[in-house]
């Protein structure tokens, strides 16, 4: 089995979903066949994951630079000769499809991992129905496709995307084992954020909601910036003695945060998977999470954490101050338990290499469902 990797902006989700997949793939099929194409200006991203790594032009998302994306991906296909290419993300996908249009002789087969579809943004109406129909147009190119929840199933499903062969395969990430330190039951309750700090993720409606926290025994840690041309953020006034800007964080900074923390929130506005609430969870982290997209299939609400509607900052603001640290702590060790079952990079890895075989034989069989 020859894997040709192929994304576009990697950087965040899309990279740490190549970090949990790519070494059990260079595992079972051997380093001589996994390859990656990726914009060289995101190479330090997965750094150390590809034997053999390419390097694609891209400098945005102008006419001038996709011709040149489009380009290298065609180029890359028929040098390397594989027999799957995984693509990852809308336009990575769409360039690999386009390029089968060209193949010539019996192609390689395509699946294609969507990490969330366009359709499901906060796009106008217009965007929305523009993105359904081109998903729609090219899936006769599109050999397998992988959801990564039941929400993004359901939404390809309700815009008229119906694959040939599709799966579900929850996100995965790797275990720390003998690397989580136990809470810290200091009486102050630790809040922690991290993502981008624009509107898709929420940090607006955390900061509402901390606005109307009463409970004065919280300290609140916010790791993350303004990216894609955001206006840095205003912090209100009333909240800055709480509140502790961190900016970008590596991930051994991240781990000790996610290990000092009582609780993670997530208010994100939409979000195809969310695997930060993934990197909470597996250092026994309870996360407040907004009813949208996966959120409310990772997060079980009294057990590892609770939802709130992202439209209601004051219900997420009455979630932290109800909140004990004996009972965030608990919802931990379950969310902990959780992960182990169900989001681990073992059983993504698995799943995804068990799908390829699926699309390799297709033959009466229509559609597979795993990694439930």
């Amino acid at each position: 089995m020859r894997v040709l990797h192929v994304g576009e902006s990697v950087r965040g989700g899309v990279a740490t979903y190549l970090r949990s997949i790519v070494p059990a793939q260079v595992e079972r099929y051997g380093e001589e066949e996994v390859f990656g194409l990726i914009p060289e200006r995101f190479h330090d991203d997965v750094s150390g994951i590809f034997p053999t790594l390419l390097a694609a032009s891209w400098s945005g998302r102008k006419p001038l630079s996709l011709l040149k994306y489009f380009l290298c991906v065609h180029k890359a296909i028929r040098a390397v000769r594989p027999d799957i290419v995984n693509a990852h993300g809308t336009f990575a996908a769409l360039f690999v499809r386009l390029a089968m249009l060209f193949w010539l002789g019996k192609r390689p087969k395509v699946v294609y991992v969507s990490h969330g579809w366009a359709f499901t943004q906060e796009v106008s109406k217009h965007e929305r129905l523009a993105y359904a129909l081109i998903e729609r147009l090219l899936l006769p190119l599109t050999d397998g496709v992988v959801h990564i929840s039941h929400d993004q199933m359901q939404a390809a499903h309700a815009n008229g995307v119906r694959p040939r062969l599709e799966t579900m395969i929850y996100n995965g990430m790797p275990e720390l084992r003998g690397e989580i330190v136990p809470k810290p039951a200091d009486g102050t309750l630790k809040v922690l954020f991290v993502g981008r700090l624009d509107r898709q993720k929420g940090i607006g409606v955390l900061l509402e909601a901390l606005q109307h926290v009463q409970r004065q025994d919280i300290a609140v840690k916010i790791a993350g910036d303004a990216v894609r041309g955001d206006e840095p953020l205003q912090v209100p006034e009333q909240v800055k003695g709480r509140v502790q800007m961190l900016g970008w964080c590596n991930q051994t900074r991240l781990r000790e945060l996610y290990g000092e923390a009582d609780v993670f929130v997530m208010p994100s506005r939409w979000e195809g998977f969310g695997l930060v609430a993934l990197e909470a969870m597996r250092q026994k982290t309870a996360v407040f999470a907004s009813n949208r997209g996966a959120l409310p299939e990772i997060v079980v609400p009294g057990v590892t954490g609770r939802i709130f509607d992202v439209t209601q900052p004051l219900e997420l603001a009455k979630l932290i101050d109800s909140a004990s640290q004996a009972e965030l702590h608990a919802m931990g060790e379950n969310g902990y338990r959780r992960f182990e079952e169900l989001f681990t990079a073992d059983k993504c890895a698995r799943s995804l290499m068990d799908f390829y075989s699926v699309c390799l034989n297709a033959g009466a069989m229509r559609t597979q469902t795993a990694g439930v």
